[in-house]
């Protein structure tokens, strides 16, 4: 989505490359069932529209086959001839033909509004796209050309009753042009389509039309930064849960464990000396969140030669945002409240008392930054009495259910 709505070439040619080396008739068969014809040959670069030979109205035509729902229609430019001497008429019966899934076509749509800004008509779903032909830097050189200099500046927006591309630009490149200035940069190209598109657009799609959500897709929440998609957790960051849509079917059913609760230490313990109680527990396993050895694997098997990268880019989230794993200790009082008492990274905590009796402990798994996930907490029971050591069952309910042999 942010990809595409951005024009990132990048993840373009990442796609391309994807499907290509799985079935490149793929590609082949899609393309040509929206009217768009490259050539012979199938190469990278098409990937982000570097070939000749497609003209506004065919541009139209193809992103029309979204708004349509999946169908595309050959452009046609009559329906009726009405020969005046004679009465004979002359009529046109236009054909449509379904090349892609009512989903696909929904689901790039819904990008494309994004991508296109919400510009136009009040009450009116409008996808757009925008592209730019790129000079080299030798014809640059050659021309004397700025670095902003760009050959065509393109732009198409549809809504579910109307399609419409814009070619802005110059046919060809000379150097007498060049001399006056008779060339685009993208900063010209990018303000007189968009300027042009908006005239276009308020005058041409109609209000109040959207494009029909087909039941064939479903809409859930997605952590982001999750490969594969994985659903949000109960604890995930508003700021890192968004709704997308997926097929029905093959929507992701896994939570992410990235903000998922952590375990509760076991075996509690204490002992007791002079007017010191210490408690200590058994730790809890690294969560794969924070383990360099988990992450390191995880980003080596999904991000390619990117993996060092984000990976990187992972753990200074985690140094800044997440923290350390480490342990929150509770005193927990006779009505079930509890008063904080201290943070450790160790498995034991010291505790002094001012005087005898019994006293509850609850150990809570916690990272040092983000705390929303901590755990529910580990009960230790202890009384400050004569003997030097204290042993219990492990109680992972924070409530005060314990029966006499949990001390």
């Amino acid at each position: 989505r942010y990809a595409l709505s951005d024009s990132r070439n990048v993840p373009a040619l990442r796609t391309f490359r994807k499907v290509y080396n799985l079935d490149k008739s793929i590609i082949e068969n899609f393309v040509h069932s929206v009217g768009i014809d490259y050539g012979s040959e199938l190469y990278e670069s098409f990937s982000i529209g570097a070939f000749t030979g497609v003209s506004p109205l065919q541009l139209s035509a193809a992103y029309a086959t979204f708004g349509r729902g999946g169908y595309y229609i050959e452009p046609y430019s009559y329906t009726k001839i009405i020969n005046n001497a004679t009465g004979e008429e002359i009529n046109y019966s236009y054909s449509k033909e379904k090349v892609m899934e009512e989903s696909t076509a929904y689901m790039i749509s819904s990008i494309l509004m994004d991508a296109y800004g919400g510009r136009g008509v009040s009450g009116t779903t409008i996808g757009g796209k925008t592209g730019t032909t790129n000079l080299d830097s030798e014809t640059k050189r050659k021309y004397g050309l700025p670095s902003g200099a760009v050959m065509d500046a393109w732009i198409v927006s549809y809504s579910p009753s109307y399609s419409v591309a814009l070619w802005y630009g110059y046919d060809s490149l000379t150097a007498e042009m060049a001399q006056n200035k008779y060339y685009l940069t993208s900063n010209t190209g990018g303000t007189a389509r968009r300027q042009i598109m908006n005239g276009l657009a308020t005058n041409i799609h109609r209000p109040n039309e959207q494009f029909k959500v087909p039941k064939t897709i479903t809409k859930v929440n997605v952590e982001t930064e999750t490969f594969p998609p994985a659903l949000c957790s109960s604890h995930t960051p508003s700021s890192m849960c968004v709704s997308e849509y997926f097929v029905a079917g093959v929507e992701p059913t896994e939570v992410s464990n990235r903000y998922s609760d952590l375990d509760n230490p076991i075996n509690g313990r204490y002992t007791f000396n002079g007017s010191t109680i210490t408690i200590s527990w058994d730790s809890i396993s690294t969560p794969d969140a924070i383990n360099p050895t988990y992450l390191r694997e995880h980003f080596n098997t999904y991000y390619e030669e990117y993996a060092d990268k984000y990976y990187e880019n992972r753990l200074n989230y985690i140094n800044n945002n997440i923290g350390t794993l480490g342990y929150e200790i509770y005193l927990r009082n006779k009505s079930g409240s509890l008063t904080y008492v201290g943070y450790t990274h160790s498995t034991s905590f010291n505790y002094t008392v001012d005087a005898g009796g019994s006293y509850d402990f609850v150990v809570k798994s916690a990272y040092s930054i983000f705390k929303d996930n901590m755990s529910s907490g580990l009960v230790i029971h202890t009384k400050t009495i004569d003997s030097t050591v204290g042993d219990l069952v492990t109680d992972e309910d924070n409530n005060d259910n314990d029966s006499d042999n949990n001390n």
